[in-house]
C-alpha cells in the first residue's frame, strides 16, 4: 500500500512489526521507465546522470542509472576515496570507492580535501568531496573511461581503474591489451549486508568492479614499506590494515584479493520503530516536498496457520475452531 509523506520532518505509520521492503523496491526500480535508446543485442544506451551524458554504456550501467534515477534529488555530493600506486597522473587503483551523499557542500565550493597523503612518492591516499555537478563528471569518467581525476586547488592527479599492458615484441602489431577489470551487475544491499560490505548503516545501491590481484601491483615488500611509512606521519595508521578499516571498511586487502572499485548510493531514508509501537520514517526535506510514497510490506510474527472461515452460526471447521468471517 502506498502512503504520501506528510509535510513534517518524519512520517510515522502505526505498526507492531515491520519488514523492510528495500529489495522489492530495487527490483521495481528496474522496471520503471528510462529515457534512453536500445541499439541491437548489445543494449547500448544513451543516458543522463547528474547532468552529464553517458554514451555507449553496457546494460549493468543502464541498470544502475535506473536504480538511482528516482532518488536523483536526494544526493548532493560525492566522496571519492582512492588508494593508488604509481607515478602521478598515471596512478593505478588498488581500491577506489565513490559514495553519493546527501550532504551539500557550501555554494561555490568546488571540492573539500578531507585527506591527501603521499607516504611514499609512488603512493597516493586521497579522500576528496565534490559537489553534485563535479561528481557527475567523475562518475562519467570512472564508468565510461575507467579513470578518476582528482582535481583540487593544489594538485591534479589521475587514477586509472584499468591500464594498457606492455606490448610483446613482435613484427606484427598486436591489439592493445589492458589489465583485468570488469563491472558487475548493480545490486541493492539491505542494512546488515551494507554494513558488512561498505561500512554503511543504510540500505545501499551499489555498482562494483573488480580487477586483477593486488599482488600484481603491490609486492609484499612494497606493502611492508608502505605500512612502515603510515606509522611515522599523521594521521598515523597502524599498517595498511588500519588504513582500510578506517577509510574503506568492507574492502578486502590481502595480496591475493582483487582490486575493487565501488560506486555506492546509501539511500538517505531511515526507518525505526518507536517506543509506542509506531514506525518513524526520516527522509530529506526535498523528498517530503516531492510527495514521496512508501510501500510497506508486513510480515507475520510466526508461521501462518490455516483457518477455514465460516459464519458464527455454522458448524465447526476441521480443526475444531469457529471463525467469524466479517
Amino acid at each position: 500500500m502506498g502512503h504520501p509523506a506528510s509535510a513534517g520532518p518524519a512520517t510515522r505509520f502505526a505498526s507492531a512489526r515491520f519488514f523492510t521492503p528495500w529489495c522489492a523496491l530495487a527490483r521495481r526500480m528496474r522496471t520503471q521507465g528510462f529515457e534512453g535508446e536500445s541499439r541491437g543485442p548489445s543494449r547500448r544506451v544513451r543516458a543522463t546522470v547528474a547532468g552529464c551524458r553517458i554514451c555507449g554504456m553496457e546494460s549493468h550501467f543502464e541498470e544502475f542509472v535506473k536504480l538511482i534515477k528516482p532518488f536523483q534529488a536526494l544526493w548532493n555530493s560525492a566522496r571519492v576515496t582512492c588508494i593508488a600506486v604509481g607515478a602521478p597522473y598515471e596512478r593505478r587503483s588498488v581500491a577506489t570507492r565513490i559514495v553519493l551523499r546527501e550532504e551539500e557542500l557550501p555554494k561555490g565550493q568546488a571540492f573539500r580535501r578531507v585527506q591527501w597523503l603521499e607516504p611514499m612518492p609512488q603512493v597516493l591516499i586521497a579522500v576528496v568531496d565534490f559537489p553534485k555537478s563535479t561528481a557527475g563528471q567523475i562518475l562519467f569518467k570512472g564508468i565510461d573511461k575507467y579513470e578518476v581525476v582528482l582535481e583540487t586547488a593544489a594538485t591534479v592527479d589521475r587514477v586509472l581503474l584499468r591500464w594498457p599492458l606492455p606490448e610483446n615484441s613482435s613484427a606484427e602489431t598486436p591489439p592493445p591489451r589492458y589489465s583485468g577489470f570488469s563491472w558487475q551487475d548493480p545490486f541493492g544491499y539491505e542494512k546488515p549486508w551494507a554494513r558488512n560490505q561498505f561500512g554503511e548503516s543504510r540500505t545501499c545501491l551499489a555498482l562494483t568492479g573488480t580487477g586483477d590481484f593486488i599482488r600484481d601491483i603491490m609486492s609484499d615488500e612494497f606493502r611492508r614499506r608502505v605500512s612502515s611509512k603510515l606509522r611515522l606521519a599523521p594521521p598515523y595508521f597502524d599498517r595498511i590494515e588500519e588504513l582500510y578499516e578506517k577509510l574503506l571498511p568492507g574492502i578486502r586487502h590481502g595480496a591475493s584479493d582483487s582490486r575493487v572499485v565501488q560506486v555506492i548510493f546509501p539511500l538517505p531514508l531511515d526507518m525505526e520503530q518507536t517506543e509506542d509501537g509506531r514506525l518513524a520514517l526520516r527522509a530529506p526535506k526535498v523528498a517530503v516536498e516531492g510527495q514521496m510514497r512508501i510501500v510497506i510490506n508486513f510480515k507475520p510474527a510466526g508461521p501462518p496457520t490455516l483457518i477455514q472461515a465460516t459464519h458464527s452460526t455454522g458448524k465447526l471447521t476441521g480443526n475444531g475452531r469457529t471463525v467469524d468471517w466479517r
